[in-house]
């Protein structure tokens, strides 16, 4: 598979790219249950382990995984991931969690 400079992004060019700049921020643009996926998905786990975890089915997750990608401007799982590692390991999220979103559906 052929990577794209898009794939080597640094956090500031991501960050320029979709207009956001902190997991807090990013959890504001979401739903209660996006957030979650979106903490597990920080956490790690995997689509089965997230909806097993939230007593879900896999094709929702996806389905959230998608929408999150989009009001965030990342598409696809996997740069996603990349993008939202690259905000918590530059301190733009260090009180960033779903429960700061709670009510703001």
């Amino acid at each position: 598979m052929k990577q794209t400079h898009q794939d080597h992004q640094t956090p500031k060019q991501t960050n320029k790219q979709t207009g956001i700049s902190s997991l807090r921020e990013a959890y504001r643009k979401l739903s209660s249950m996006e957030s979650e996926v979106l903490h597990k998905l920080l956490e790690g786990l995997s689509n089965k382990e997230i909806a097993d975890a939230l007593h879900i089915t896999e094709k929702t997750v996806e389905n959230h995984i998608t929408r999150i990608g989009k009001k965030v401007h990342v598409r696809g799982r996997g740069r996603l991931r990349r993008w939202l590692t690259n905000l918590k390991d530059h301190g733009n999220g260090q009180q960033s969690t779903p429960q700061n979103n709670r009510g703001r559906e």
